[in-house]
């Protein structure tokens, strides 16, 4: 399998590579204008593309008003009508704690994100032979 791969190092690259180009599918949308990907960690669904200077929906990829780009929102005839702040989570105040999470069933389950990201069969291979050589 070294071979195959040209390597530990190199498959072990390969296969973060792999990881990050499907996390950025997943978790990005291309600007309707450059393509560029655009990643939404927060906030409303207007989107602004720093390459090409344009403003984009989240939700449906169209290019808004430079002028008025929160007009598509309050356009009764648009499919996002209303639809500014959705998915939003407002955070409550109320509880400063800096724990983290509370439940483990919260966290982010790398395993189960790999498995789904790549061939099952292939990350099991690749696993099996960086733990045993």
């Amino acid at each position: 399998m070294l071979r195959r791969f040209g390597g530990r190092r190199k498959l072990e690259k390969y296969l973060e590579e792999i990881e990050s180009s499907q996390w950025i599918e997943d978790n990005s949308k291309p600007c309707p204008k450059c393509r560029v990907k655009i990643e939404k960690d927060s906030g409303c669904n207007k989107m602004h593309c720093s390459k090409c200077d344009t403003n984009f929906c989240w939700l449906c990829g169209v290019t808004l008003d430079y002028q008025d780009p929160y007009g598509h929102y309050n356009l009764v005839t648009s499919k996002c009508f209303n639809r500014l702040m959705e998915g939003v989570e407002f955070s409550d105040d109320s509880d400063d704690s800096d724990e983290g999470f509370e439940n483990p069933e919260d966290q982010f389950n790398w395993d189960e994100f790999l498995q789904d990201a790549i061939d099952e069969e292939a990350v099991e291979d690749a696993v099996e032979f960086l733990r045993h050589g």
